[in-house]
């Protein structure tokens, strides 16, 4: 009975977590980065939490020699795999916050990061041999070692680490963003500090699976939803996202009297594009190749804008794009970047007809647009576009 009241948490933990984890992998986008680091976070925490009950079960079972090398051998994971998990995530953290998704980290930055979680495995490996970070006697009963306060340090250490880099670049997050990644942070260092103090309380583990629930209610307020022709946003997903984000932008204002030193939330380009001569590739080829020319369409856009970069689908060869740039010469890259992913579709692609488009930019700023008017602008210059090109036609 006292094991069972000792592992009830785990176990409630792993069954609720376990519930949401199906139901959030058959509603969520997974390739949304938010969504996809909460599965894979919930995966390894669910893993996690059995491990650690685990060892509790065999702890001073007296039997075989295996019995005490396997709870070696989990205690071992156990300590190894939480550092790797919280370094993790403050790495997810720290190439967000700096705008670094699409470009990879030094390797030495990647060892300075992760300097913490290697020594504390080589402490870990150490333990059964030096007591370092704990020892398994000889009736099979668990004890801390005298550097257990170190691997806990070096464990835990990663979370507040994230949570600090997090408030300081909070600008640089949307604000339905940023609750759910404050919470990943916050429930786990408090069950983390109550399991250092309180030898035998199992929390850390079982938060990080409270936290994780928190979460996903807020994912599913800023679920995406996908067109499912191109797998692009839906227009509806766009006005919420946009209207969210103009939100955050106007609270900061009133907030911090409008910051101008940091304006990566403040001001992003739009860009307006429609697919030329569709009507005469459906006309001519059918209404089948016209449907595989916007979804084609879609994946050169999609691949040739940056990760947080949002692209939405506003009707049937008419799409969005929202740029995270600040300055029309970057929004200008951007539209270069698309063009020449069509012409590169157009050169290496054996078809009877080439893809074109059309395209109208703008950088919103909110002391100067309303966002109305701001998207109406930006649409009108995009037919103006394509209206220059009948005419010249």
């Amino acid at each position: 009975m006292d094991l069972y009241l000792r592992i009830d948490i785990n176990i409630a933990a792993f069954m609720l977590l376990s519930v949401v984890f199906v139901i959030a992998g058959k509603n969520l986008d997974r390739r949304d980065r938010l969504n996809a680091i909460f599965l894979r976070t919930s995966f390894i925490v669910m893993l996690e939490l059995l491990v650690e009950a685990a060892t509790c079960v065999i702890n001073k079972i007296q039997g075989p020699w295996w019995v005490a090398l396997l709870s070696q051998i989990l205690h071992i994971c156990l300590f190894t795999a939480a550092p790797i998990i919280t370094g993790s995530w403050f790495l997810f953290i720290y190439r967000w916050m700096n705008d670094l998704k699409n470009k990879p980290i030094a390797f030495k930055h990647k060892i300075l990061i992760f300097m913490p979680a290697i020594i504390n495995a080589a402490a870990v490996l150490l333990s059964p041999v030096f007591k370092f970070i704990f020892y398994i006697d000889q009736s099979n009963t668990y004890f801390r070692g005298e550097l257990f306060w170190l691997s806990s340090v070096l464990i835990y250490g990663y979370i507040p680490a994230s949570l600090i880099l997090l408030i300081r670049k909070r600008k640089s997050v949307i604000s339905e963003e940023f609750v759910p990644l404050a919470f990943l942070g916050i429930l786990p260092l408090t069950g983390a500090v109550f399991q250092g103090v309180f030898y035998g309380v199992l929390l850390m583990w079982s938060m990080s699976a409270f936290s994780l629930v928190i979460v996903y209610s807020f994912l599913q307020k800023r679920m995406v939803q996908l067109d499912k022709m191109t797998g692009t946003w839906t227009r509806s997903s766009f006005d919420y996202y946009i209207l969210r984000r103009i939100g955050s932008v106007k609270a900061e204002q009133g907030f911090a009297g409008g910051n101008k030193d940091d304006d990566s939330d403040r001001t992003f380009g739009v860009i307006f594009i429609d697919l030329d001569k569709l009507k005469s590739i459906n006309d001519e080829f059918g209404h089948a190749e016209g449907d595989a020319a916007i979804r084609n369409s879609a994946l050169i856009i999609k691949n040739s804008v940056g990760e947080r970069d949002i692209v939405a689908r506003f009707g049937g060869d008419e799409f969005v794009i929202v740029a995270n740039v600040n300055t029309p010469g970057k929004l200008d890259e951007v539209l270069q970047n698309i063009s020449k992913g069509f012409s590169e579709y157009n050169s290496r692609n054996d078809i009877k007809y080439k893809l074109f488009f059309s395209a109208g930019a703008g950088i919103f700023d909110p002391e100067r647009h309303e966002i109305e008017q701001f998207l109406h602008h930006v649409d009108s210059l995009m037919y103006n576009a394509k209206r220059a090109k009948t005419d010249e036609g």
